[in-house]
């Protein structure tokens, strides 16, 4: 297995979800987050691949939403646009 993935435009998808405690000790539950991914076209030469976070809280409503975005080539090279995130109506974008 060589760890290579691919994908086709308009892909998308559950990577993984997760509980969150209050500690280490697991014992309170505060809420989940859930990863997602969706592969977009950009060009007719690039994608771009969005990995998306949502957490919630224990009602499961919305606390924080982030959402990476990379733009991804024909020949490989993957390169880090812009990540934002929206918590408690406040967005932070950072871009690169």
């Amino acid at each position: 297995m060589s760890g290579v993935q691919t994908g086709t435009i308009a892909s998308n998808g559950n990577m993984y979800s997760e509980n969150r405690y209050s500690s280490v000790a697991n014992l309170i539950l505060i809420g989940t987050r859930q990863t997602s991914y969706v592969l977009e076209p950009e060009t007719a030469s690039t994608a771009l691949f969005k990995l998306i976070q949502i957490e919630r809280d224990t009602s499961q409503v919305a606390t924080d939403t982030s959402i990476a975005t990379f733009r991804i080539t024909p020949a490989g090279p993957i390169t880090r646009l812009t990540e934002t995130s929206t918590s408690d109506a406040k967005v932070i974008t950072v871009t690169y």
